[in-house]
């Protein structure tokens, strides 16, 4: 398993996304850890993007695919993880 390593002077924000088939959920912390961010989304592309806007400069997003779920937007630095391989 590859595990990231935060730049601080290149990525302002982290997002986790919790992906299901009608909603997404996000949370956001700044690079000190604190939250900015944390709702529910439907799972539209739009909805994504337009909550994601005011973080997206410098945003790293790690999600959690179920399914057949995926973020598959090349708008964001993505890693995918999954607890449940290594």
């Amino acid at each position: 398993m590859r595990f990231f390593k935060p730049q601080p002077d290149a990525h302002q924000f982290y997002c986790g996304i919790d992906l299901h088939a009608r909603t997404h959920y996000l949370c956001v912390l700044d690079h000190a850890g604190k939250k900015v961010l944390h709702k529910e989304v439907p799972s539209e592309p739009t909805a994504l993007l337009d909550a994601l806007a005011p973080y997206r400069q410098g945003l790293v997003v790690n999600h959690q695919p179920h399914g057949s779920a995926s973020a598959g937007n090349s708008a964001f630095s993505t890693n995918s993880i999954n607890p449940r391989r290594s």
